[in-house]
């Protein structure tokens, strides 16, 4: 079952995960032509006085990121076996089988490779149009391209320190430029952040409230009216117990009208420290007994699916009879789908006062084969969270790769607005270091630019990747399995953290470009 969902789960996230990597290779191509574009100005406005048609021009430029494309296409189809082989080898190891068909299929190829090329193609159709509005007179009417900035820049910025009004005005100058950088980036944070979310908030939850709001050590199965005798075992050896009710025998009707069925559980009580599983209410009150409408709590799972709300009557089946419940109280952190009673409640309705038993174990007492003969069935918290961790952690190193990639792009991201921003400015910043800037004034500059993009890219990619998140988990989420995505402040600070660094080792990169400039070359029009 697992493995099926695994797959179902795969091929939902196939699409939106391709749409999102085609998004940032999209927004790249578009700043990188548009940074070319720029730097030819002069050759295009001299083929344009030459009478070279508009469509020719346009013609060259739309081959480049279709040159672009069958670079990238010929990478990805040779590295996609040698992937498609580690994930292989890595779903052997957790059924135990050999998976001997591993071949991809050719229409996966010309899928993916159409795809791609036709993005690429639509990427460059705009940098591409803009080379042919280039207007040869302002290129070639020997105007030095001096840039002073808007007014409402300046005022915004002149109280500041020269260095850093100047990186905010280089900065802000073109907001489209920069709106697309800091989408790209929240894109490629979305990658990373919405999959690291989803495992730390399922960890979180399920792991951390089996490990930290329970104190039972071993639950014992017993047939009904047979909790006596383990009970008579915990007191011979010095354990705590407490008798719950747990019994698979719910069924609703969902909102599609299919029947579900859930568990019934009824503790001691669900007060603090009232029972050996503490459960983590998030909306809601505890349910009253002897209530003229039975009271019960829901995990947060299958109020959800059933678009189910608080303080509402709901119809269900607990073995073959139908019963009204109020639903007071929503609960996180529960395996299955799994409905909450009052105890004395639920006694009555399934006839029975126990189903198993919790025991929390001394110092130096383990379950034996004495408390086995007269258990139906015991299962130990620590194998039991043991078991769910590996799980979880499988299913992490899977998608770990993903997160890597969306670093990996926010690299390449970062990389290329570094580039850009200094080549576009190769006259500002030469002129500075004429007039007496040092390298480590610029270099403070460009770090200050490039924190200030970090900065607020890494805010936009915690909201991308939290809206993402959500996305996956709704997508994901199945009756047997739900994610609950919880925003968890350390995810979001690894986040910004990430986008920080990766701004500081781009700051090396700029100063190395600065140091090898010809400034000669740079200024030489300034006496125009």
């Amino acid at each position: 079952e697992f493995m099926r969902l695994d797959l179902e789960g795969a091929q939902k996230m196939v699409t939106p995960i391709t749409i999102m990597i085609g998004s940032i290779a999209a927004i790249t191509i578009v700043l990188s032509l548009q940074r070319l574009v720029q730097s030819q100005a002069r050759e295009i406005a001299i083929l344009r006085t030459l009478g070279v048609p508009r469509k020719k021009i346009m013609s060259g430029y739309l081959l480049a990121p279709l040159g672009i494309g069958v670079v990238g296409c010929g990478l990805g189809a040779i590295a996609g076996p040698f992937g498609m082989n580690g994930m292989l080898d890595f779903y052997e190891k957790i059924i135990g089988l050999p998976i001997i068909e591993r071949t991809v299929p050719l229409d996966v190829y010309t899928v993916q490779i159409g795809a791609t090329m036709i993005l690429v193609f639509l990427s460059g159709t705009y940098p591409a149009w803009k080379a042919t509005r280039i207007d040869p007179l302002e290129i070639l009417g020997g105007k030095s391209d001096i840039r002073v900035g808007s007014d409402l820049l300046q005022s915004l910025t002149g109280w500041m320190p020269t260095s850093i009004g100047l990186s905010m005005r280089a900065s802000l100058r073109k907001p489209m430029r920069l709106g697309l950088t800091l989408t790209a980036v929240g894109i490629s944070l979305m990658l990373a952040g919405s999959i690291q979310m989803m495992s730390v908030g399922l960890s979180d939850t399920i792991v951390g409230g089996l490990k930290d709001n329970q104190t039972w050590d071993a639950q014992v199965y017993v047939q009904p009216g047979a909790e006596e005798a383990v009970i008579q075992w915990a007191n011979e050896n010095g354990a705590d117990y407490e008798e719950i009710i747990e019994a698979p025998l719910g069924v609703l009707e969902d909102k599609n009208g299919m029947k579900r069925s859930f568990s019934l559980v009824a503790l001691k009580g669900y007060g603090p420290e009232e029972s050996m599983r503490s459960l983590d209410i998030l909306e809601g009150s505890v349910p009253k007994e002897n209530q003229e409408t039975i009271q019960v709590m829901m995990d947060e799972g299958s109020l959800e699916m059933n678009d189910w709300e608080i303080g509402r009557i709901y119809s269900i089946d607990v073995g073959g009879s139908n019963i009204k419940v109020e639903i007071t109280a929503s609960v996180r952190g529960e395996i299955a789908r799994t409905m909450f009673f009052v105890q004395s409640d639920l006694s009555e309705i399934v006839g029975m006062n126990a189903t198993s038993i919790y025991l929390n174990l001394p110092e130096g007492v383990t379950t034996d084969e004495a408390l086995g003969s007269v258990s139906s069935g015991i299962i130990e918290r620590g194998a039991l969270l043991d078991g769910i961790s590996s799980l979880l952690k499988q299913q992490t190193q899977v998608l770990s790769t993903i997160m890597g990639l969306g670093i990996l792009f926010t690299l390449a991201v970062m990389f290329n607005t570094m580039v850009m921003n200094i080549a576009e400015r190769d006259f500002e910043l030469a002129t500075l270091r004429v007039l007496g800037a040092s390298t480590s004034s610029l270099g403070l500059m460009l770090l200050f630019e490039s924190l200030l993009i970090g900065f607020i890219g890494g805010l936009v990619g915690v909201a991308f990747a939290f809206g993402g998140a959500f996305g996956m988990a709704a997508s994901f989420s199945t009756w047997q399995f739900y994610f609950p995505v919880v925003l968890v402040p350390s995810v979001a600070y690894q986040l910004i953290a990430v986008v920080l660094i990766i701004a500081i080792l781009m700051v090396p990169i700029g100063l190395f470009r600065i140091r090898r400039m010809d400034l000669v070359e740079k200024v030489k029009d300034f006496s125009q």
